[in-house]
Parts: C-alpha cells; sequence; structure tokens
C-alpha cells in the first residue's frame, strides 16, 4: 500500500542519515543505492539518479568496487528506463569492467547483456555483435547455456547480417 511504502522511504531516509552521521560510509552508501533504486521503481526518476550518483560517488571513495559496480548497473537500468541511452551504455560499460576486477562473472555478464541491448537500439551493430560474442564466450566458459537475451541477439544479428532489409520486415511481420 500507498502508507506502508511512504513508511519505509522515510525510515530507509532516516536510516540513511544516521549512517552518514555515525561515519558508517558504505553502509550510508548501501541505503542510498536502495533510496534510488526504490525512487526509480515509483518514477521518480530525478531523486533515484541522485541517490544513485551518490551511492556511487561513496563507494567509489572507498573504494568498494562491487558497491560501486551494483550502483553503476542501477543507473545504467534506471537511463534506460528514461531513453538516455548513451548515458545507459556508459553506465553499463563502466559496472562491466568494475564487475570483472572483482571477479564477479554474474554482474559482468548482466552489464555486458545489457550493453548489447543498448548497442543494438542505437543502431550499432558491430558493437552488439561483439558483445553479445563475448557474453555467449562467458557463458561456454561456465558451462551455462545461453541466456534466451542472448540467443534472440544473436540471432536477430545473424539474420541482419544474412538479409538486411527483409530480416528487419520479416521479425517485424511476426508481432
Amino acid at each position: 500500500s500507498q502508507s506502508k511504502h511512504g513508511e519505509e522511504m522515510a525510515a530507509l531516509i532516516q536510516a540513511a542519515a544516521v549512517l552518514a552521521r555515525t561515519g558508517q560510509d558504505a553502509l550510508h552508501a548501501a541505503a542510498l543505492h536502495r533510496l534510488g533504486t526504490t525512487h526509480g521503481q515509483q518514477g521518480m526518476y530525478a531523486e533515484a539518479e541522485e541517490y544513485l550518483r551518490h551511492a556511487q560517488a561513496i563507494f567509489s571513495s572507498l573504494e568498494e568496487t562491487r558497491g560501486e559496480a551494483g550502483a553503476l548497473l542501477s543507473l545504467g537500468y534506471l537511463y534506460c528506463i528514461q531513453d538516455r541511452n548513451g548515458e545507459a551504455e556508459e553506465c553499463f560499460v563502466q559496472a562491466r569492467v568494475a564487475f570483472a576486477v572483482v571477479a564477479d562473472e554474474d554482474h559482468e555478464v548482466e552489464a555486458l547483456e545489457n550493453l548489447v541491448g543498448m548497442y543494438a537500439v542505437q543502431d550499432k551493430f558491430g558493437d552488439a555483435k561483439v558483445a553479445c560474442m563475448e557474453a555467449c564466450e562467458m557463458y561456454a566458459l561456465r558451462g551455462q547455456p545461453m541466456s534466451e537475451v542472448c540467443t534472440m541477439t544473436w540471432e536477430l544479428l545473424q539474420s541482419l547480417e544474412e538479409h538486411p532489409l527483409e530480416s528487419l520486415l520479416e521479425r517485424f511481420s511476426e508481432f
């Protein structure tokens, strides 16, 4: 319900303030990250961006790479839903690098798959193909099947290469 959500938000804001005052920076950044994602889910994009950027800056100053990468990934999603594709792409690139640094392959491939989508919507099909191949390779090295997103994107890119206009028209006629 709306009132319960409001109470949770108020409690999170209060907790973030207490954590900031008591010097618990990593927990403060985590609370700000949560506030950012929650505001984003509620459609309050400007506030969400502010919280997420603040969280990212704190994680960065603490050299807490995993937390910074998570904030970047969340920022990428936030920009994506606002059609701010260039900014989303940059966040996904940075998140992917950071997740690679901390050897978090699950989140690295998540950032990579999001990059595939960002490249595709910006008509950067060469970049999309390279990123898709990298994601597929990561799945193969881990002995896992490709994700549905990876499989569908790969098939679409292959089809576009073989028959650019016909393939596109055929795909749209399926809808």
